[in-house]
């Protein structure tokens, strides 16, 4: 009889921070945990050497890849989405889901969505309706023009937000690795939500300076009554990056939501 097999978790980063020191950790722990994790960096999170136009359909596109590469060799996808990835995320999921991919004929597909923080946009939503000074702490102009042409975003300004529950000594090594964003990551409108096609979990981050809280449960409750599907939920003590000190119970988190939905290959 052939074992069963995990499907293969695919991890997306937020906005400026694709140093992968930042999964590293967790990463290793889930490995080291039975799974299989994959993750990467933004094309448009970086340097300053961006051009005019790079944006969320070619980060879309990337991670579109990295899924396929999985899905085509007919095993099935987790994603693993963290802040402002949740609407990379499923962008890039859009018809990819195990439904879609059955009805094709077609082996292996995405079969659960897992967020960390963040908000479930709708079809003609971008990133920064929703960070638009009021309902999350964001900057939404340009830090400075680079010489292609193209505005640069500094999220360094905010690193007290994204490490408000670490010290001030491990707020000031993890802010070493953050880096520039392109706006136009965060300006243009998702096309397809695939968060209604596909089933999801949810991971509340209760001390979250970035994106409160009360704003994470407006988006999940939102949810639940435009597709009449509960989404489970997790909470955690913490701030908006709780791969960085809280990896553990991230990883038995991950364990319950692929045990409780029986999230295997066949």
């Amino acid at each position: 009889m052939t074992q069963k097999q995990h499907p293969v978790l695919v991890m997306l980063h937020g906005g400026g921070h694709g140093n992968p020191k930042y999964f590293e950790t967790l990463q290793n722990m889930l490995h080291t945990g039975g799974f299989s994790a994959i993750s990467g960096t933004n094309p448009s999170n970086g340097g300053t050497n961006f051009t005019p136009g790079q944006s969320f359909y070619d980060d879309a596109a990337y991670w579109r890849e990295k899924i396929l590469s999985v899905i085509n060799n007919k095993q099935d996808v987790v994603l693993f989405m963290h802040s402002v990835a949740g609407p990379l995320g499923i962008e890039a999921a859009k018809g990819l889901g195990k439904a879609d991919r059955d009805k094709s004929g077609k082996k292996g597909g995405v079969v659960h969505l897992i967020f960390l923080a963040g908000y479930l946009p709708n079809e003609g939503d971008h990133v920064f309706s929703f960070y638009d000074g009021t309902h999350a702490i964001c900057p939404t102009r340009a830090a400075f023009r680079n010489a292609n042409g193209a505005d640069v975003l500094d999220l360094l300004p905010f690193y007290d937000h994204f490490y408000s529950d670490l010290n001030n000594d491990e707020r000031n090594y993890w802010k070493q690795y953050m880096s520039y964003q392109t706006p136009d990551f965060f300006i243009l409108p998702l096309t397809h939500a695939t968060w209604k096609d596909v089933l999801c979990s949810w991971i509340y981050t209760e001390l979250d300076e970035i994106i409160p809280v009360d704003i994470q449960r407006k988006s999940v409750l939102e949810a639940e009554t435009a597709t009449g599907i509960p989404i489970p939920t997790f909470s955690l003590q913490s701030g908006h990056s709780p791969f960085l000190n809280m990896p553990d119970k991230l990883v038995e988190i991950v364990k319950t939501v692929y045990s409780e939905n029986n999230l295997y290959a066949k």
